[in-house]
Order: C-alpha cells, then sequence, then structure tokens
C-alpha cells in the first residue's frame, strides 16, 4: 500500500515554480590549510618560548653558583683581613722589620700656623710648630 497522494495546489501566477536544490558542498581544503598553519604556528610559538625559558633558567642557574663563589672569597678575604690586622700579627711584623717599643714615651704637642723666619726677608713659609721641643720653635 502506498500513501494517498495530495493534491498540488495551484500555484498563482507571477510566481516562479519552487523546486528543491541539494545543499552546497562547502570547500573544506582551505579551511584545513589555514588551521593547519594557525596550529603549526602556535606550535612553533610553544616551542621557541620553552627554549627561551630553558636558556633564562640556565643563565639564571650560571649566575647562582657564580654568586656563591664570590661570597665564599668574600668570606676568606675578610678573614685574610681580619687576621692581618689582629695587634699580634702586627706585633709580629714590627719585630721582623727591627722595630722595637721604646723606654720613654714623649707627647708633643703640634700648633698649626706658626711663622718661620724673619717678617720681611723673603723667607717666611706656614709650617708647623712644636711647642718648646724643636730649637728654634717659638
Amino acid at each position: 500500500m502506498t500513501a494517498p497522494r495530495t493534491r498540488r495546489r495551484d500555484r498563482p501566477a507571477g510566481r516562479p515554480k519552487l523546486r528543491v536544490v541539494a545543499p552546497r558542498r562547502r570547500r573544506k581544503l582551505p579551511f584545513l590549510l589555514i588551521s593547519l598553519a594557525v596550529v603549526g604556528t602556535l606550535i612553533a610559538g610553544v616551542a621557541s618560548v620553552q627554549a627561551l625559558v630553558s636558556q633564562s633558567s640556565f643563565h639564571m642557574s650560571e649566575l647562582s653558583r657564580r654568586t656563591e663563589q664570590l661570597r665564599e672569597r668574600s668570606l676568606e678575604l675578610r678573614l685574610k683581613v681580619a687576621e692581618l690586622s689582629s695587634p699580634r700579627h702586627l706585633q709580629d711584623a714590627a719585630r721582623r722589620l727591627g722595630l722595637r717599643v721604646p723606654a720613654e714615651v714623649n707627647l708633643l704637642t703640634v700648633k698649626a700656623g706658626a711663622t718661620v723666619g724673619a717678617p720681611g726677608t723673603g723667607s717666611t713659609q706656614d709650617q708647623l710648630a712644636l711647642e718648646g721641643h724643636v730649637p728654634g720653635a717659638p
């Protein structure tokens, strides 16, 4: 059995006859090429950024290692300065050079701005004078 046919309506005059058209086939090739180009560019971008991050990380670790070496060297040099400036080391160095502790200590007072020489003779000079300890000093 077949289904009963429906009667076609008469179309009004002036309207064109309608017909069923097959759907347009989209072209897939351009879309695929553009998608492939975008994905390839993104992959290349991610790989290059990862390479830059790796280089930066390596450089940072190298700088950290160098900083630690310099910090250790600084500590060694500070220790050496402390040893060389100790009173015991200075005393030993002075003995090796032939210096000795004086038997008597004299304190001298220095007066600035004293004039040596006769005024008007052209030999006036501003010098330091030792009060009462240097012959010819005022």
